[in-house]
């Protein structure tokens, strides 16, 4: 995801997964052993876990599948639609990134396949820029040429994630909405800042997904939907996938609605809807856990309609992500849309999914053969306890003493609080060494309204307004006079704030216009003023997620003057 975050996806990975390095030696497993079956884990004691975990953390549906050995079990908590629609194993979720290893494996077949070596001469080393050169231009003309497929895949091509630049595509169909499409996404990206070197640093980009989607759609001449369903989701039976929400809508199957959970208010709010369902390939799948055990049997078994090859490329790692991303997993690696790490001294692969209101997890253990798999109509606390609940069926199946485990909940619950955007220090937070010169402070905030431009980022058009910084939330005590620009086209429609702090300084607001928390965040941000007094530029310095990377600083320069 691509989206909420994450929307921030990985930011919600790192957050919540547990450091499984400094879990003591004694618990690994002897590698020849194989652990029989624990039967269905779904018992009266686990489910009450489970709802006391949805209460506490506002989750409003979930459903689960476990995989044990050749064993299947799925189970539905709370609602699909409040107040009284139950969640079923058969309700349909948005996937988030987990869609992106469905693309990944559909390339690696195509590669192992032979069928496209024209294309794809040097497998995943053959450069992005070679089958859509016109439309693949990174700012950086040695990046332009040999960024490769292999280096989109696992995240390493040196471009920071720039999701505030993302407009989304549209449905397939859609007429005279031409900037609304992969093609129109992968021509920006040359108006984009990379962050680093191609093949140094993990750095999470969902836009270089929307540029391998490209390049299938373009290969193929197919919609990349249709393509997927081809390739993997008709063989295997997995009938209750699709890409489209129009698509998903007509086979009349039960769709979750997105909740978020209005701390103001105390209530939940809906969304019928979700915006990264504009995501393509990197965020767009919309499926249930039933389908989602089809798929995970064929990557842990290493089945078809995928070739061992295919699998073997899949299994691959391809590059070390930082420690700071990990938060403790031993010697985690990125490959094919698939963390790879070790959990007891188990092999894992994990890969996590957020759009505005919908959160998935999704862990599989080939060496173990078990597997989980988790849906949820919410993603700041729907992400958060996939995990936690996660790592309790892990331990289990591995039949590790309760004593002998870490209290994950406890230090989730730490990592949430630190991590919450915190709106009410945020000048002091950005401006630790500001003046409080009541002259610095004076500024006539009419003057900064107006459009603002970045080829990349778009048009923000700030207009005055005397309110609250989040609508409804009355963390103020009075309304302030604030400059306020809608972005309703985004992956995430975001309602940008400025403040004004002292002189030229002030503090831009990311609030998503509906939506969870964890999607907020704020940067730093001035003017540029000309000899007459009048702003020429907004400058914004966006911190990226990845450590050991430099912020990405957007100028967007006043267009109506």
């Amino acid at each position: 995801m691509v989206y909420i975050s994450p929307g921030k996806a990985l930011m919600l990975s790192a957050l919540v997964a547990i450091s499984f390095a400094a879990e003591p030696r004694r618990l690994r497993l002897n590698e020849t052993t194989k652990l029989p079956p624990r039967g269905n884990p779904f018992t009266e004691e686990f489910n009450q876990y489970v709802k006391d975990l949805m209460d506490e953390w506002k989750v409003p549906g979930m459903s689960v599948a476990v995989i044990d050995d050749d064993q299947v079990y799925t189970e539905g908590y709370g609602f699909a639609v409040l107040p009284d629609t139950p969640v079923k194993p058969e309700t349909l979720f948005l996937g988030g990134s987990t869609t992106k290893a469905h693309l990944a494996a559909t390339i690696a077949q195509m590669i192992s396949s032979g069928d496209y070596d024209d294309v794809f001469p040097q497998g995943w080393d053959t450069p992005m820029s070679s089958n859509i050169r016109d439309d693949f231009v990174l700012e950086d003309e040695w990046a332009t040429t040999h960024v490769t497929m292999e280096d989109a895949v696992s995240h390493r091509t040196g471009m920071a994630r720039h999701t505030i630049s993302w407009v989304g595509t549209g449905e397939p169909g859609d007429i005279g909405k031409e900037w609304k499409t992969n093609k129109a996404t992968v021509r920006n990206l040359r108006n984009l800042p990379m962050t680093a070197e191609p093949r140094i640093v993990f750095q999470y980009c969902d836009l270089m997904f929307i540029a391998l989607a490209h390049i299938v759609e373009t290969v193929t001449g197919s919609w990349i939907g249709d393509v997927l369903k081809k390739a993997l989701w008709q063989p295997l039976g997995m009938h209750s996938t699709f890409l489209s929400y129009g698509d998903a809508r007509k086979s009349g199957q039960q769709i979750a609605t997105g909740y978020f959970w209005d701390e103001y208010a105390q209530q939940y709010v809906g969304q019928e809807t979700d915006p990264v369902q504009s995501s393509s390939a990197a965020g767009a799948l919309i499926s249930n856990v039933v389908d989602y055990s089809k798929w995970i049997m064929c990557l842990m078994n290493a089945t078809a309609p995928l070739s061992a090859e295919a699998h073997t490329q899949i299994r691959t790692p391809r590059i070390l992500i930082a420690p700071s991303e990990a938060t403790g997993w031993q010697l985690t690696t990125y490959g094919l849309a698939w963390e790879r790490a070790t959990i007891y001294g188990e092999v894992v692969f994990k890969h996590d999914g957020g759009t505005q209101n919908f959160g998935a997890n999704v862990v599989w253990m080939p060496d173990t053969k078990f597997a989980v798999i988790m849906f949820a109509n919410a993603v700041d606390g729907g992400n958060l306890i996939e995990e936690v609940i996660t790592q309790r069926l892990i331990e289990e199946k591995l039949g590790l003493p309760v004593h002998g485990r870490r209290q994950y909940l406890d230090e989730t619950k730490q990592n949430w609080a630190q991590a919450r955007p915190d709106f009410d220090n945020a000048t002091d937070i950005l401006y630790p060494n500001r003046t409080t010169d009541a002259s610095s402070q004076a500024v006539d905030i009419n003057r900064f309204a107006g459009n603002y431009s970045h080829p990349g980022y778009g048009t923000y058009a700030f207009s005055v307004e005397n309110s609250y910084l989040v609508p409804g939330e009355t963390r103020d005590k009075q309304p302030q006079q604030q400059l306020v620009a809608l972005r309703n086209d985004l992956i995430t429609p975001t309602r940008f704030v400025l403040r004004h702090v002292a002189g030229d300084f002030w503090v831009a607001y990311q609030i998503p216009v509906r939506g969870a928390a964890l999607g907020r965040d704020y940067f730093l941000a001035r003017f540029y003023m000309e000899a007459d007094g009048k702003p020429s530029a907004l400058e914004i310095t966006f911190a990226e997620e990845t450590a050991r990377i430099s912020e990405v600083v957007i100028q967007f320069d006043r267009v109506d003057n």
